[in-house]
């Protein structure tokens, strides 16, 4: 029986991980330039390992010129004794766009062992070079 007790925290301790709920979302400028390079950030709440596939969809008007780079990071904060900690795995993208305008920044797709992870879709305006104040 005191086998048992012992087993059940370990058990609980590994369902709570496996439950964790993931999400993929886009962090890019509300902004930029006509033919001016802009980063794109796609942040997924977990460090993902083993095949990881991302694709863009709806690249209309949008021309990728570096990408993707992936990074991990992790970070640990302890609070009054409270520990939270976070791991994520950032797809980061360079886009230009040659035409003024409001555009919707593409979303990726991920396709890893643990499912399909889609961003959500971000409008972003492109201001044509002469609206720019110097």
């Amino acid at each position: 029986m005191r086998k048992i007790f012992l087993f059940l925290p370990l058990v609980l301790v590994t369902l709570n991980l496996n439950a964790q709920k993931i999400h993929l979302i886009a962090d890019a400028p509300q902004r930029a330039e006509a033919e001016k390079h802009f980063t794109v950030k796609y942040i997924i709440n977990t460090v993902l390992e083993g095949n990881v596939t991302p694709s863009l969809s709806g690249l209309d008007g949008f021309e990728v010129v570096n990408g993707s780079y992936v990074s991990n990071t992790s970070s640990t904060t302890i609070t009054n004794g409270k520990v939270v900690s976070s791991n994520n795995t950032v797809f980061t993208y360079v886009f230009m766009v040659p035409k003024g305008g409001v555009y919707t920044i593409p979303c990726l797709t991920i396709k890893t062992e643990l499912g399909e992870y889609y961003s959500n879709p971000l409008p972003i305006t492109i201001l044509e070079k002469k609206m720019i104040p110097q």
